[in-house]
């Protein structure tokens, strides 16, 4: 039974290879919220029959894959791409690309995903038939067919261009009842078992009619005229699983595996993939559980398709194997026939010193015949005659060619062994111009000439065959590289930019465009970063993130502006200009009165500091990034790390903390309102005021004042809890006042975090999740309860802040019942839980002012790391106070750099080769690196050679140089500068050689 059951299961197992209708409603439920709103980059064509569109939208990028009649659903892995696209591909290009995706659903309960681009007059639809030979088709907004990939028909419904694509034919989940199940099983084949009746008299699969039998306690292999009346359980198991296919919440994916014995190690097969663990496998050993059922099946075909890439790998490795195996047996046997011939120069040449009289009586003889003219048929019957009659100068004679002036004899080596006299005589080519002892020496010329070319052939065959090695293990390799699937790997947000890490490690980042310089200004140049800039037209804005505020070294210096200059005309030119620096605060978008500061250009103002020794000498390198699991144990080289920040930290501003949790919320109040740095004068509050009555106006003007007032200042914070609403500003009315008089007006605005503004956005874009909604506090018409405070009530405000300012929301209430505690009859209870009130307000107080004191000494040893820095005292740091340098280093910069090195130790577990083109003296201690000067090479064939460079490295491991094959061409073109020259050690001397 145990075997019989384990044959079922695989036999269950090997069924599933194509999305069933429940997987297609899971896999939207999964990826419909990340997948609307994001436009379409570009489209491509893996093969005839998958495609790939490649989405975005702000800081995210996908890639959602769409196999004909197979499969849907984001991948989190790269694939290789036609070169050329498809006919299909570019007819869908031209429509839909760069247009928004506004709604995505599954045409009833059919394996049918209905994908609808833009609105209006220039709404299009992509729709991808996942049943039988599968089908994408490209529609306009009344569903008429502009390309597909095959035309059919369907119910007297031709799929063809121009056609109304038929979506009406779509049918919905039906209701499951007694009657329809039993309707199924009456108009089934007898002979057929009851799964089969169920599963084509139903709209489920054979999977879920499977697990509903099972569950119901019913054999799937039971004829289906045993079953008189439908059980009530299997009409609830049918009814239970359409209500799961029913619901839109997303549900957990899972991978039905089997471990495979291979050699010491096991490996995991996978055999299938489901949204629901069906009873068939709710108590199957290999369980692979993931989050999504859209990961599960991502996992699952990725899997798949590595398979068959070994597969076809291994048999092109056989391929190439057996060419290999044939130039090695092409050489030999030429070695061997030239060896033959040496030796039977030799022989003959042997056999002709034996017979040297004999040779030589019979050319006299031969040469004598045809002087005398006689014709050449008649000397052939002479010959014949003398050798019938024994003639031995006859005897020897073979044949004539006498054309040619040549004579075959037959001659016998004089010193053979009685057993050796039946051996063949040699048959020898004799010279008729010449002498036999000329002829002798003919033979040994030819003999070492066959000998000369016998060693000439094999340093040649064994300088081949190594070639042909070479060239074999070069195919395979970039076979390999070409079909393997590596996972996406996420962008740093500098890497739009062109950028690198100096030396000291900073990170240096610059525009490519106008719009990019604009966009650093903008967006990323913080208080204490500095500016770089070349003195010439056309220069890119260059910044130096420097969230310490330390002084810039010298090495960074001279990097940046070098950097700086090189991207400008001048390195087109050739000509080497001043370049400066400058700090954050001295870079303007405000122009002089009466001018205009266009797009990407920038007013100066205050001392510029130059840097005159810059030069145009750069380098394209690679960085590699580690593993996640290896920064622990990783101590990286100088001049090959940067400063560590989570990014998706990279938008949010200094000092602005979003509160998850009531402690969070709690330091976060008592931060801003302990008073010290508060930030704000009486004229500033009275500002404050003034201008939140004027601010209720509208909305929208109280959200926009809210985000100045952030950006340009820190507020107080009011007493209640921070959450993720936006909050706006208070309307006081008569009735707060008469109904708590001791409490804090809110008339201060809530600084917001990072995620706030992002919320906020996102609502007036029109764009909100449902989870932690952004309330906006809708528009008030004024009322006499509604007026704005006068000016004494501004004033009692003001007085009421200054002396309970310290409380929040929950000591005003103990406070308060402090107060009125007297007035309650049980005095007893009431003492007691006044005491505890007491207490914990004092633990209250105790709690923040030892977090007051945390954060002034932390700030206070950050301050004298910074002052030794400055000094030039780094080397007389401990190792805890050079972890807190990295901590400050690291603090603003919105990025992780510190899994990234140049020069990787041996056994890292290095992921990802990023491409670099940085100043020469910044990449100097980097494994892979090669300097660049200005030319005339254009930049496909300069990255093009130097990766061919970098795979002659004697020092570089396998790893490291797949990865760097693996890396994108456009990806190597866009990182280059521009045309250069490439000077490397060696690099003329390959040049000559391969002349």
């Amino acid at each position: 039974e145990t075997l019989q059951t384990r044959s079922e299961q695989k036999k269950r197992m090997a069924t599933k290879t194509r999305f069933s209708s429940l997987d297609v409603r899971k896999v939207i439920n999964d990826i419909k919220d990340d997948v609307i709103g994001m436009r379409l980059a570009n489209f491509y064509d893996q093969n005839k029959k998958t495609y790939i569109m490649k989405l975005y939208k702000p800081d995210l990028k996908c890639h959602l894959l769409i196999e004909s009649g197979i499969r849907m659903h984001l991948t989190q892995f790269t694939r290789n791409k036609n070169d050329i696209p498809s006919g299909f591909c570019l007819k869908v290009r031209k429509h839909i690309r760069t247009k928004r995706i506004t709604d995505m659903r599954q045409l009833g309960y059919d394996r049918i995903v209905d994908f609808t681009f833009g609105s209006g007059e220039a709404q299009y639809h992509i729709i991808a038939e996942l049943y039988a030979k599968g089908n994408v088709i490209l529609t306009d907004k009344d569903y008429n067919i502009l390309t597909l990939l095959r035309r059919y028909s369907i119910r007297d419904n031709d799929v063809a261009v121009g056609c109304v694509y038929p979506y009406h034919l779509a049918r919905d989940i039906e209701e499951i009842d007694s009657a329809k199940l039993t309707k199924a099983l009456g108009r089934a084949d007898p002979k057929k078992n009851i799964k089969v009746a169920l599963t084509r008299g139903t709209q489920f699969g054979a999977q879920a009619v499977d697990h509903c039998l099972i569950k119901s306690g019913i054999d799937p292999k039971s004829k289906a005229n045993t079953i008189e009346e439908v059980p009530d359980i299997l009409v609830e198991s049918f009814q239970e699983l359409a209500d799961f296919a029913k619901s839109d919440s997303p549900s957990p994916g899972y991978i039905i595996y089997t471990v495979v014995p291979k050699g010491d190690q096991e490996l995991k097969k996978y055999d299938m993939f489901l949204p629901y663990l069906f009873c068939p496998f709710d108590n199957y050993e290999h369980i692979l559980e993931l989050p999504t059922f859209n990961e599960a099946a991502d996992v699952f075909f990725t899997q798949i398709e590595a398979n068959k890439i070994d597969v076809e790998n291994a048999l092109k490795e056989q391929t190439i194997e057996r060419s290999l195996n044939k130039v090695k047996q092409d050489h030999e046997n030429r070695i061997k026939a030239l060896k033959d011939d040496v030796e039977k120069c030799e022989r003959h040449a042997q056999l002709l010193l034996q017979n040297i009289d004999l040779v030589d009586e019979c050319i006299n003889n031969m040469n004598a015949t045809i002087a005398t003219q006689i014709d050449w048929q008649k000397l052939k019957q002479i010959i014949k005659e003398e050798q019938r009659n024994q003639n031995p100068i006859a005897e020897i004679i073979h044949s004539l060619d006498l054309e040619k002036k040549t004579m075959l004899v037959l001659l016998y080596d004089q010193y053979l062994d009685e057993d050796e006299m039946t051996l063949p005589a040699e048959v020898i080519s004799i010279d008729l111009a010449v002498s036999a002892h000329k002829n002798v020496s003919l033979l040994f010329e030819k003999k070492k000439k066959a000998a000369d070319k016998v060693v000439r052939t094999e340093k040649a065959a064994e300088q081949a065959l190594v070639s042909a090695e070479n060239r074999a293990i070069q195919q395979m390799n970039d076979m390999k590289t070409r079909a393997s699937i590596q996972k996406i790997r996420k962008l740093y947000w500098f890497e739009k930019f062109a950028w690198f890490i100096s030396s000291d490690n900073y990170l240096i980042v610059g525009g490519r465009d106008i719009q990019q310089n604009e966009m650093l200004y903008r967006r990323y140049l913080n208080d204490g970063d500095n500016y770089f800039h070349a003195q010439i037209q056309g220069a890119a804005s260059v910044i130096c993130k420097n969230p310490g505020r330390f002084e810039l070294p010298p090495k960074t210096v001279q990097q940046g502006s070098t950097f700086a200059l090189c991207h400008s005309s001048a390195w087109k030119n050739d000509v080497v200009v001043p370049a400066y620096w400058i700090n954050s605060d001295q870079v303007s978008k405000t122009a002089q009165t009466g001018e205009y500061l266009p797009t990407g250009s920038f007013m100066i103002r205050g001392k510029k500091n130059f840097v005159n020794n810059s030069n145009l000498d750069m380098a394209f390198a690679f960085i590699f990034q580690l593993d996640e699991n290896y920064r622990e144990n990783y101590e990286g080289n100088e001049g090959e790390e940067g400063e560590t920040v989570d990014e998706n930290d990279a938008t949010q501003d200094d000092g602005v903390e979003s509160a998850e949790s009531d402690e969070e919320a709690y330091e976060t109040e008592e931060s801003d309102e302990s008073g010290e740095e508060t930030g704000k004068s009486e004229e500033a509050e009275e500002f404050e005021e003034e201008s939140e009555e004027e601010s209720e106006e509208s909305t929208e003007e109280n959200v926009a004042s809210t985000e100045e007032s952030d950006e340009s200042s820190s507020q107080e914070e009011s007493g209640e809890e921070v959450d993720y609403t936006v909050p706006l500003i208070r309307e006081e009315t008569e009735k707060d006042k008469t109904e708590s008089p001791t409490k804090k007006p809110k008339s201060g605005k809530k600084r917001m975090s990072a995620y706030e503004k992002r919320q906020l956005r996102k609502q007036k874009e029109g764009v909100v999740p449902n989870d932690n909604p952004v309330k906006l506090k809708k528009k008030k018409k004024p009322t006499n309860t509604d007026m704005a405070p006068k000016r004494r009530q501004k004033y009692k405000e003001k007085k009421r802040k200054e002396k309970y300012g310290w409380q929040d929301e929950e000591d005003r209430e103990l406070m308060m019942e402090l107060l009125h505690g007297s007035s309650d009859p049980n005095v007893s209870k009431k003492e007691i839980e006044t005491e505890k009130i007491r207490e914990d307000i004092n633990f209250k107080k105790n709690r923040k002012n030892e977090i007051n004191e945390n954060r002034r000494r932390k700030e206070a040893e950050e301050e004298r790391i910074r002052n030794l820095v400055r000094s030039g005292k780094i080397d007389d740091l401990s190792p805890e106070e050079l972890e807190t340098l990295e901590s400050i280093q690291a603090k603003g910069l919105g990025v992780d750099l510190s899994l990234l090195t140049g020069n990787p130790e041996p056994g890292a577990p290095i992921i990802y080769a990023i491409p670099v083109c940085a100043p020469y003296s910044a990449v100097k201690n980097y494994k892979y690196k090669v300097k660049i000067t200005p030319g005339k090479m254009r930049k496909g064939k300069a990255t093009k050679a130097i990766v061919n460079l970098f795979m002659k490295h004697p020092n570089g491991t396998k790893r490291e140089k797949d990865l760097i094959k693996a890396v994108p061409d456009p990806e190597l073109i866009l990182t280059m500068i521009g045309q250069c020259k490439i000077a490397a050690p060696g690099m003329n001397q390959r040049r000559r050689k391969k002349r």
